[in-house]
């Protein structure tokens, strides 16, 4: 959510050579930084972040995010999906999983 966290975040990993970031939950990582998932300003401080990881590390950033309990469209802000370059749904259970990429 700020500069300072993807600073030292990105310090934490200055001897990794990571293909793959993943933050779980986003949700969970917005509070921790004092951020509002339905807030697009919020949502644009995250985004900038995982960018500013994704060019430093030459890797990519996965965001695990829920949807809406009806299951139509992620949580929170539209500012989300324009930014995500892919986004892929699980459904379903452990014994009968459905993937699907939406975008």
């Amino acid at each position: 959510m700020d500069d300072a966290a993807v600073t030292a975040f990105l310090e934490a990993m200055a001897d990794l050579s990571p293909a793959l970031v993943v933050i779980d939950t986003l949700a969970r990582c917005m509070s921790l930084g004092g951020g509002d998932e339905n807030s697009a300003r919020d949502m644009g401080k995250l985004l900038q972040g995982c960018g500013r990881i994704m060019q430093e590390k030459d890797c990519a950033v996965l965001l695990v995010h829920h949807t809406t309990k009806n299951g139509a469209t992620e949580r929170g802000s539209s500012a989300l999906r324009g930014a995500c370059v892919c986004v892929i749904e699980l459904t379903g259970s452990a014994d009968d999983l459905t993937v699907t990429c939406s975008k």
